[in-house]
Parts: C-alpha cells; structure tokens; sequence
C-alpha cells in the first residue's frame, strides 16, 4: 500500500498549475482531490495515525499545551463486552497502525488539526509558491461531503454508482462496516470484509473522485458540530448512505475525520498584454444585417420587418485582456483617461471573501473573464480607443469605422427571440436531463415550497436556511463571473448574452441580459435596480461601418 504521510506536505516543492484550478501533479503530491466546491479540494484519505503524530510532534515544537491538548483518547477502544486492550496500547503507538485512521479525536481536536495544517502550510510551503499565497484547512461542510461522495452522480445512493454493497464482479464488500449486529469479524470469512475494526487508510476502492472510504472504516466529522457522515466499522449498511448521519458528543472509536483545503487567495498573476489589431477584430465580430436576421436557424427564425443599417456585434463580452490592452496604451498618454477608466477591483469585497478577485482586472488568470467594475465613459473611452486602432490599422477591411456600445435595439434584435423562451434561456434538456445553459443564480428546486400570503392566496417560493440565496449561486459551475467563451453560443455565435456579465447599452439607462447574481427571469431589467461600476456590470462592443 502507498504510505500516505503529513511530512510529504512539508518538504514537497509546488510545481506550476493552470489557473482556476491546481496542476493534477500537486495535488496527487498532497493527495488532495477537486471537489465541487469554489477553490476547495478534498483530502483523499481519512486521517491516518501517522499523520496525527507529525502534527502532534510539531504541536510539541510550538506549544506543550497545545500538543497535551491534542493528544487522542485511545481508552475509546475499552468496552464492557469485549476485550479491546491491545488497542488501547498499540492502536495509536504502534507502527503497524501508521496508515490505519486516527480515532479517538473531538471536534476540537480536529478543528486544531486544521488551524495548525494552515499555519504550516502558509508559513513553510507557500513561502516560495508562484502561485498559491494563502489556504486554509478545514472539516468539510455537510454539502460539500454529500457533493464529493457522489462524485458527480445526483441520486447516488452509496459513493460508488450501484446501490448494492458488494462489487458486481467480484462480490466483494465495496466498505469496512457491520454485515449484522454483533458480527464484526464475520463468521464466513471472506462473504463479510474480514476486519475486526478499521481498516488502512487506502482499503476497498476509491468513488470516481479518487475519494477511498466515503462510506464505512470511521465515520468522519464535518464542520457542522455533532454530526458524523458515511458511517464506520462498527455501523450497519444503512449508515453507509450519503444522506445518512451519526451522532456523537465525545471522541469514539468508530470515529475519525478527513479534510479540506480551500485556496483563499492566489498570487497575482501579470496579464501580458494582448496584441490587438483591425484582422483580430474583424474576426471577433458577427454581421448583423436582413439576411443574418431573417435567415431560418436550429431553433425559429426571426422576422423583422423594416430597413436598418448593418453592423456588427462582438461574439464576446468584453474581456479584462482587451481592456488591459487599452489601458497599457492611454496609461502614459491620457493620465486623465487613465485614472477614471481603471477597474475599481474594491467592488469585489461586497460579494465574495476569495482575495484573488481583489486583483480580478490584471491577473493573468482572469484575462479571459469580462472586465467589470468599471464606468459607462469607461467603456466609451474603451470604444473610441478601438476606432482608432482600426481606422490607422493598414490591413484593416474597412476604410472607416466606429465601435459604440450597442443600442437597445441593436442589442434586442438579436438576442429578442430568446425572450419567449422562459426558463430555457438559462437551461437545456439533454438526454433527459436539464443542464445549465448560462452563468446566473440557480434557485435550488430542494427548497422549492408553495407559500401564503395575507389574503390566503397561494404562490410558488422558495425556502432557504437563514433566507440564504447564496448557498446555491455556484450550481451552474461558477460562483462569480465565467470566461467570456463559456456555454455554448447563441444561434448567431454570441456568448453570454444572458447571464454572466450584464451588459451596458449606449441609447438608453438599461443594463440588459441579466448578470451571474440574476434569477431566470431578470434577462432584461433597469439601471436603477443596479448602479455602475459594479461586479455585475460589463459590456460588448458593435462596430458600423461609415465608410467602406
């Protein structure tokens, strides 16, 4: 068996990872596992032994009362009905249970754990790491286990698809658990697990995360207090099931923990600057003209009767790189420009605690993420920056050109025939199965209720902990803004039209398309419902030919 230890996470280098997420090669490193949670990932193992004693050795290093403090209650084992005292002595001692779970552990204890893995993690790994400046390690949430146990799989019974206990080939126990009362050891051998207790940390087989005993071996304590997922040795089947839950008050036998790492704030990243000329604008542009709108696609065809002058408009929303470009150009020309163009990267305090969006405007790993936090003469300065580069540009198509923000009308013409769609804006059935379509805010249909209100009269609502919309904000993938490209494009080829970014239109107080905090229906809604700069707010360019 692989010997997973705590000293690998002291003296193992970090290697280079691709932002948003971390490089495979470190995390297999640290043994860490995605999960889907922002910026967090999931320790592949229980706590072993080991591992504990690397942290009670450094707890003596630091402080004798923090390491007496810590130290775990191996009289758990002691029971009136059976004979347990070799583990009392050799469970936690001995070296033939290193790689075997920590058990006898409190919540505190666990929790202590955590806040000292953070303080080493930070003040000796990191110290020296390109990219990662600041983590914490914690107990997972209830959501989060519950999420990573059924490793993308919804209705999952048990962390491995099928919903039986036994392997399908083999017949083997897939979980270290009780087959009947009072049967630990099992009186067939081989037709149970063939353990009297725990069993090493790396048992059984792995959920399609890489996550190994999510069910079974000890139950693991989460950061809601008192509470125990996925069972232990000494539980029944039934406790196996990812919605089901222990109790506990005190340290136990049959129980133990595993952790998180949730990424609190990456090193900034210099945007290198993006080489924008006429050919590269052109070829981020769609024409919009009679045939373009009147032409039959996959899903209707849009009639719109009455003459307008052609023009085009950006497939993306505008992304930090574009800006960034702009921004590099005017910064020793026009300080005035400048200074009242900048992002205000502050904005970001008021709806998430994830420092990395503090330099959201010029990391590099946000370079294809739409710029937001800005003016609406921000993004004219912006527009007027582009017709000057394509109008002196030698390869340029056009003779003479002009990029504005879009008008309304410019705007709705096509994106309009989505609007009778409903809720389909934001979702999609594939296979049978709804599948998001856009960035936005997706109310969770688990807390989906009828309510009343002061006449009597019924109406649909929904009914969350603490009236707490946000704990579903990131169900669509994205807790925040998403790259310009993601999704898949409208039927004219333009990207997040609803959703993600909402955008600045230039004829009239409107932000239009609904932003990444916006429910499915506020794809179209006033300025005054949300002010400028904002995190919410961007733009799109269109550009009309003046002279060819």
């Amino acid at each position: 068996m692989k010997t997973v230890i705590w000293a690998c996470l002291i003296f193992f280098s970090c290697s280079a990872w691709a932002q948003p997420e971390i490089s495979e090669k470190f995390l297999n490193q640290i043994n860490l596992k995605k999960i889907d949670s922002p910026n967090s990932y999931m320790f592949k193992y229980e706590v072993s032994n080991f591992a504990y004693k690397e942290m009670l050795h450094y707890a003596a290093q630091k402080d004798s009362d923090i390491y007496y403090s810590m130290v775990p209650d191996t009289f758990v084992w002691r029971s009136p009905l059976t004979y347990n005292e070799k583990y009392v002595e050799y469970y936690f001692h001995h070296p033939a249970y290193r790689d075997y779970p920590v058990v006898g552990v409190s919540y505190q204890q666990a929790l202590l754990f955590c806040e000292m893995m953070t303080d080493i993690f930070n003040s000796k790994i990191l110290v020296d790491n390109a990219e990662l400046e600041e983590v914490v390690f914690r107990l997972p949430t209830e959501k989060e286990w519950e999420a990573a146990a059924r490793a993308g799989h919804p209705f999952a019974v048990y962390p491995w698809k099928e919903e039986s206990i036994r392997h399908q080939k083999t017949g083997q126990l897939l979980a270290n658990f009780v087959r009947s009362d009072g049967d630990y050891m099992g009186v067939a051998g081989q037709l149970n697990d063939g353990l009297d207790v725990t069993a090493p940390i790396e048992s059984y087989w792995p959920n399609e995360l890489g996550l190994y005993n999510m069910a079974g071996n000890v139950a693991e304590m989460i950061a809601e207090k008192g509470i125990a997922k996925g069972g232990g040795w000494i539980h029944g089947a039934s406790n196996l099931r990812i919605d089901s839950a222990a109790q506990y008050n005190k340290p136990e036998c049959w129980l133990g923990f595993r952790y998180v790492m949730e990424v609190v704030k990456y090193r900034p990243q210099p945007m290198k600057k993006l080489e924008i000329d006429a050919r590269y604008l052109e070829g981020m542009l769609v024409l919009v003209d009679s045939l373009t709108i009147n032409k039959p696609t996959k899903n209707f065809t849009n009639y719109v009767t009455g003459a307008f002058d052609p023009y085009y408009i950006s497939k993306i929303e505008t992304p930090n790189s574009w800006f960034n470009a702009f921004l590099e150009d005017i910064r020793n020309t026009d300080v005035s420009k400048y200074g009242s163009s900048y992002p205000n990267d502050s904005l970001w305090r008021s709806v998430t605690d994830v420092l990395n969006y503090y330099s959201y405007s010029n990391q590099t790993n946000f370079s294809n993420y739409p710029v937001v936090n800005i003016s609406d003469l921000a993004a004219n300065y912006f527009c007027e920056w582009l017709t000057d580069l394509y109008n002196q540009d030698p390869n340029r198509k056009h003779k003479k050109v002009i990029f504005k923000l879009p008008s309304t009308q410019e705007w709705k013409r096509i994106n309009e025939p989505y609007n009778n769609f409903g809720e389909n804006i934001w979702r999609k059935m594939e296979k049978g199965t709804w599948h998001y379509a856009v960035n936005y805010h997706p109310l969770d249909e688990m807390y989906y209720g009828v309510a009343t209100d002061e006449n009597g009269k019924t109406y649909p609502d929904y009914f969350y902990p603490d009236g707490d919309e946000n704990s579903t904000r990131g169900l669509d993938g994205y807790e925040v803004l998403a790259p310009v490209d993601a999704f898949e494009p409208n039927d004219y080829g333009l990207y997040n039209c609803f959703g993600n970014a909402a955008e600045l239109i230039d004829d009239d107080d409107f932000i239009l398309g609904g932003s990444w905090m916006s429910h499915w229906n506020d794809y179209d809604y006033q300025s005054d419902l949300l002010y400028t700069p904002s995190p919410q707010v961007g733009f799109r360019v269109v550009m009309h030919v003046i002279e060819e």
